[in-house]
């Protein structure tokens, strides 16, 4: 699973405030299709922020920032219960509370699509 460096925890935006940023459900899928290819290799946090503001190039980087948390509980939540992910599941994770967990973003247990 991929987090957020050890560096942008102590940057003035607090991890827990990521939840906080609308993300919607269309620019959570067409991140996770530019990112989670299956053709394409596995990109480092940096170059990953870099796709997002390529594709998303007038959102803030805070946003850019709450879109990597999504899309990394997401991941967890694939990982962990084995989902296929429709249109459904991003609309719920664009929208599910956002929980910090040591180094990790995860969606709340009860999170069902």
């Amino acid at each position: 699973m991929t987090t957020l460096p050890s560096s942008a925890s102590s940057s003035p935006l607090s991890r827990q405030t990521l939840g906080q940023w609308a993300v919607d459900a269309d620019e959570l899928a067409r991140a996770w299709r530019v990112l989670y290819d299956a053709q394409a290799p596995r990109l480092p946090w940096g170059q990953r922020l870099f796709a997002l503001s390529s594709l998303f190039p007038a959102r803030p980087s805070a946003w850019l920032l709450a879109l990597e948390a999504r899309l990394c509980a997401l991941e967890g939540q694939v990982r962990r219960l084995g989902l296929a992910l429709d249109d459904k599941a991003f609309a719920v994770a664009a929208q599910a509370p956002l929980l910090v967990h040591e180094d990790a973003y995860l969606f709340p247990s009860d999170t069902r699509w």
